[in-house]
C-alpha cells in the first residue's frame, strides 16, 4: 500500500506541473490571440479543463496522504469542445 501511495504522490506531483504550464500557456495565448467570440470560448474550455484536472490530481494527493477524498459543492464539470 505504501508503494502505492508514493506512486499517487510521484503522479500528482508530475501532472500539477504538466497542468501549470498548460495553464501559463493559455494565459500567454490569451494575451496573443484575436479576442474573438470562438477563440474566447475554446480558452475558457481549456481553463474549465485545467480545473478539472486540478481537482481530479487533489484527489489523487488525498489518496497519497490517506485522507478522503474532496466533497466540493461544486465539483469542475466535465468539458465538451465547441462546435467547429
Amino acid at each position: 500500500m505504501q508503494q502505492t501511495e508514493q506512486a499517487a504522490e510521484v503522479i500528482a506531483h508530475e501532472l500539477n506541473n504538466v497542468l501549470m504550464a498548460i495553464s501559463l500557456s493559455l494565459e500567454i495565448l490569451g494575451e496573443h490571440c484575436a479576442a474573438t467570440d470562438k477563440t474566447q470560448h475554446l480558452l475558457e474550455l481549456a481553463r474549465d479543463s485545467i480545473e478539472r484536472g486540478a481537482y481530479l490530481n487533489q484527489q489523487l494527493l488525498n489518496i497519497a496522504k490517506r485522507q478522503p477524498p474532496c466533497q466540493l459543492a461544486h465539483p469542475p464539470q466535465e468539458t465538451r469542445p465547441a462546435n467547429p
